[in-house]
């Protein structure tokens, strides 16, 4: 008797699949975007409490916030991230916290297709653009070409 040709996975296995082959690294990574933004939240928490306005919202774990919630909370990470030196984090860093959010969520089942995430994208792109503006970004430093001595300097270089 032959083997049969196809594998027939458990529902369990099928559910968990992808997320046993996500690395340590990526793993460890995404546990850490969580933790930063979970930080964030606390933070404007605070400083609503301080302001004498509700915290409630900023109060509440990432994973039982609703669309709505998760939106707004992600466009103001997206403004108010800083790196530990206090700078505005650089683009990349920004988009991977919320591909590690989308990753954190995946098993919610949240459908990041919708329109109301495209507002996340939008701000993003906004931020991204506001930090290109500043010098941010990486490889997007300007450039000053050479001057008239450092080209005639290489030119006159004899090569052996």
């Amino acid at each position: 008797m032959s083997e049969p040709r196809f594998y027939i996975p458990s529902l369990e296995e099928t559910e968990n699949f992808a997320q046993n082959l996500l690395s340590a690294s990526t793993r460890k990574k995404t546990e850490g975007d969580i933790r930063t933004i979970t930080s964030f939240m606390a933070a404007k928490a605070a400083h609503l409490r301080n302001s004498g306005e509700d915290p409630s919202f900023w109060e509440k774990p990432v994973i039982e916030l609703s669309e709505e919630e998760l939106v707004t909370t992600m466009k103001n990470f997206a403004i108010g991230a800083r790196t530990e030196k206090s700078t505005a984090d650089e683009p990349v860093s920004l988009q991977t916290f919320w591909y590690s959010l989308k990753r954190h969520l995946k098993p919610t089942r949240m459908d990041f297709s919708k329109q109301i995430f495209s507002q996340v994208t939008d701000q993003l792109k906004c931020v991204f653009k506001k930090l290109r503006s500043e010098g941010g970004g990486q490889g997007l430093k300007t450039y000053n070409g050479l001057t008239v001595e450092e080209i005639n300097v290489l030119f006159s270089s004899k090569c052996a």
